[in-house]
């Protein structure tokens, strides 16, 4: 399910997921439209969550699946989407560690074809990301920043625009 929380952490509602086995992720993408990543299925889906909705299903619903470096278990977690560049960050939690970027989808749905660019983000400085998963990500649209979240490592870590590391907790 998806859970609805108040900027002070209050639970205003669930809503019930249908069609996803391992939901990990999800992210605002602009008006009503959300995308939510499936750890099972290495997919991600776009759904609408409007003030109403109740209950939420993938079937039929626009959706990516990457079949990328698929491991049980091991697959796509966090979801970010860039408002200012059109583009969509997925994290792979390990076995390899990833971080993609995704560009070219028509989160409209009024483009007649595709142009979809897959990419994977590199910090500046590291010659690997020095955490032992990825559990999650956001982007800070105002300045630009990524923020990497691993579970196993305990840590979050700010990355600059140009992929320095600033900052870690």
């Amino acid at each position: 399910q998806v859970a609805e929380l108040s900027t002070d952490g209050r639970l205003l509602r669930t809503i019930a997921l249908d069609g996803v086995r391992d939901p990990e992720g999800i992210s605002h993408v602009q008006g009503h439209t959300y995308v939510i990543s499936d750890e099972h299925s290495h997919s991600m889906y776009w759904v609408q969550i409007g003030p109403d909705t109740a209950r939420v299903s993938v079937a039929g619903q626009p959706s990516l699946r990457l079949g990328i470096d698929t491991v049980h278990n091991s697959g796509f977690e966090g979801v970010s989407w860039d408002s200012r560049h059109d583009r969509l960050y997925v994290v792979k939690e390990k076995l390899p560690l990833r971080v993609l970027v995704i560009q070219g989808l028509d989160v409209s749905g009024r483009s007649s074809g595709f142009s979809i660019d897959i990419s994977e983000w590199k910090s500046s400085r590291a010659a690997s990301l020095f955490m032992s998963d990825l559990s999650s990500l956001t982007l800070h649209e105002p300045t630009g920043h990524l923020l990497l979240l691993s579970d196993e490592s305990a840590l979050v870590v700010e990355y600059a625009p140009d992929g320095q590391p600033i900052g870690m907790m």
